[in-house]
């Protein structure tokens, strides 16, 4: 597993920006006003093929072009916009046609709601760098406030090889504690830690550690180590 290096998670808000700022930009051209635009029936006049750079698996884009009567006036040639590669020149075509700029024209094709999901994409992104960090600070303390912690002792420090940035993988904190209650010895893990925390447990003495438990599902569970950063020695 790959954790973000912070140029990504830049790089995922920006485009999370991008994606909503394009979609809610997008909206007059989805939800069509009837006082500005009104729906007429054109016929395909051409389609251009281009493509966007050189190679053999290349694929074209294809764009329509209509032409059309409005208030007894003919307008041919009018950009309309992308079309797939089966449409044909002489294909009829819904179009609204603006009423104050009859070049102006839109698309009725149900594909332009496609445009609604941008804003929505953009907030995935923008979630990716964000919620493990929400995850920690709002599930974690909800958790902590619920389950009282019991005091675990630290057996190790481990390197947590399942993940990496670059060539630098987390530390992750074992301990285990003896529950009174079933005679069970359970081991806990920490979350990730990314500076090596051996020193300070070894120069503050530090042998145990919080651990805030759900009993009935022992699996639940969180390791404090706040401890091993304040001014608090257990």
């Amino acid at each position: 597993m790959k954790i973000l290096k912070p140029w990504q998670k830049v790089l995922c808000i920006l485009m999370g920006i991008t994606f909503i700022f394009i979609g809610f930009a997008s909206l007059p051209q989805v939800f069509v006003s009837t006082r500005e635009y009104q729906k007429i029936t054109a016929v395909i006049s051409n389609i251009e093929k281009e493509y966007s750079y050189v190679g053999e698996d290349n694929e074209p884009r294809y764009t329509a072009y209509v032409s059309y009567k409005f208030d007894g006036a003919e307008y041919s040639n009018v950009k309309l916009g992308a079309c797939s590669s089966s449409t044909m020149v002489g294909n009829m075509e819904k179009i609204f046609v603006n009423r104050n700029n009859p070049r102006k024209i839109l698309s009725t094709s149900p594909l332009r709601y496609m445009i609604l999901l941008f804003p929505f994409i953009g907030m995935a992104f923008i979630l990716i760098p964000i919620y493990p960090a929400m995850k920690e600070n709002l599930w974690g303390r909800g958790f902590r406030e619920k389950h009282r912690p019991v005091y675990a002792k630290i057996d190790c420090v481990d390197r947590n090889t399942s993940i990496a940035v670059g060539d630098k993988c987390p530390f992750k904190i074992i301990v285990t504690y003896r529950n009174a209650s079933d005679g069970k010895i359970y081991k806990f893990k920490s979350a990730n830690i990314w500076k090596d925390p051996s020193d300070i447990i070894a120069t503050r003495g530090i042998t145990e550690l919080p651990v805030h438990v759900d009993w009935n599902n022992p699996k639940l569970y969180l390791v404090d180590t706040r401890v091993i950063y304040s001014n608090t020695v257990i």
